[in-house]
């Protein structure tokens, strides 16, 4: 919304296909790195060795 009111000429619907790609990868990487927790857990098992 904020482009939007930013950028006058730009529709809404617009800026919403050019960010989809982008939310849908920061929900992958969420919930893999849920579901692997081995992800989320490599650098602090790293510092306790």
């Amino acid at each position: 919304f904020v482009l939007s009111a930013v950028l006058r000429d730009v529709k809404t619907g617009t800026i919403f296909k050019g960010v989809t790609p982008f939310w849908c990868a920061d929900i992958v990487r969420l919930a893999m790195i849920v579901f692997i927790a081995q992800i989320a857990l490599f650098l602090p098992e790293m510092l306790y060795r």
